[in-house]
């Protein structure tokens, strides 16, 4: 996709004199002529990069660092503040559009047999160890207890196989799958009812699946205490849109640092390099970052209320990421950092390939230019 906005940004009149700097250099045959003639147009390129609009901001961020690098991070961490109040749960068709037959369906076994209905849990219980005898009874004693158990609606009578080893019981919530109290419910008959059975029993079925999943998915990330909403956020969508807006994210981050890393090795001026890489890289980034927040958008049409979640999460990313990030919290660090930015173990700097893109500025000597220690 970032390649796609570079190559719509790219106009006619920078590849008429890219072509044109081509023919130039094809012309010389003397090395030093060549990068004569490369840093020249290097220069001619910064200082036009150096006057446009997003430049003259990043100098004005980089001569005040403190202020503006403290005023991004307080905005990013007022916008995480719904994290700590964020429950992950499952969709069920509950969530589906009022149109959808899945949906019609569900209202009416909600309404006939009770939102339960709709997502019943199934005790097994193993009866290897119990006397023939002594198995109904056992199951009729399950079964009361978990009819006494608050929160269940309903249990249907205990079903066994034909070899008399395995039963099941389904237990039908007062609350619909999707509900909390539903989990409590799972988690209450796991640890109060099953606990004391001393035949190994197991609550399973979607409902119990689903309660799995996200408690095991919550238990990887921080601060979820609960949230009252109408629909439920499903517990693998944080971790996609992470992931996927990592990755975007990432794509352009490189690109400008990148730019900035190159006019540092030219200027050796952290304030100035911050502000060529900005003002060289702002066309393509920002066009990039505004495609990705149209595309996103767009998925909001869709009826499933996870593409809305997807599709609103990462363009609201993407948007926080080009501006508040690329344009004031990045350019203050790096203002902060200076050289140290650059800093490089010199083990890792013998290791790591030192790669030049073609008419790229030939670095400086590594040791003038890393400081790291053996």
């Amino acid at each position: 996709m970032l390649g796609l906005a570079k190559l719509t940004v790219l106009n006619r009149n920078d590849r008429n004199h890219l072509v044109h700097e081509r023919e130039l250099e094809a012309e010389l045959t003397d090395d030093a002529a060549v990068a004569a003639h490369r840093a020249q147009e290097r220069e001619r390129r910064d200082s036009k990069h150096e006057q446009s609009a997003f430049a003259r901001w990043g100098r004005k961020v980089s001569d005040r660092p403190w202020p503006y690098g403290i005023a991004a991070t307080l905005v990013l961490l007022v916008l995480a503040i719904p994290l700590l109040s964020m429950t992950l749960e499952q969709l069920d068709a509950g969530t589906d559009p009022a149109k959808d037959s899945s949906r019609k369906a569900y209202d009416l076994v909600a309404q006939g047999f009770g939102p339960g209905a709709n997502g019943p849990l199934t005790v097994v219980v193993q009866l290897q160890s119990v006397s023939q005898g002594d198995r109904q009874s056992v199951l009729n004693g399950l079964a009361s207890t978990l009819q006494k158990t608050s929160g269940v609606a309903a249990v249907q009578p205990p079903s066994t196989n034909s070899a008399g080893t395995t039963a099941i019981i389904n237990v039908i919530p007062t609350t619909s799958p999707s509900a909390a109290a539903t989990e409590d419910l799972v988690n209450r008959v796991r640890s109060d009812v099953l606990a004391g059975q001393k035949e190994p029993t197991y609550v399973v079925g979607t409902t119990a699946g689903y309660v799995d999943f996200t408690e095991k998915v919550g238990s990887r990330m921080p601060s979820l205490v609960g949230i009252d909403e109408k629909v439920p956020i499903p517990s693998f969508v944080p971790m996609l849109m992470f992931a996927i807006v990592f990755g975007l994210s990432m794509d352009y981050e490189v690109f400008l640092l990148s730019r900035v890393h190159e006019a540092w090795i030219a200027t050796r001026d952290s304030h100035r390099a911050v502000a060529i890489g900005i003002g060289a890289t702002a066309r393509v980034i920002t066009t990039a970052a505004a495609i990705m927040i149209v595309v996103f958008l767009s998925f909001v049409l869709d009826d499933d209320p996870t593409v809305k979640m997807l599709a609103v999460g990462m363009a609201v990313a993407v948007l926080i990421d080009a501006s508040v990030v690329r344009m004031i919290l990045v350019p203050s660090v790096m203002t902060l950092l200076g050289e140290h930015a650059w800093w490089l173990p010199r083990w890792l700097d013998r290791v790591i390939p030192n790669i030049q893109l073609e008419g790229g500025t030939p670095p400086a000597p590594r040791e003038k230019v890393l400081t790291g220690n053996k």
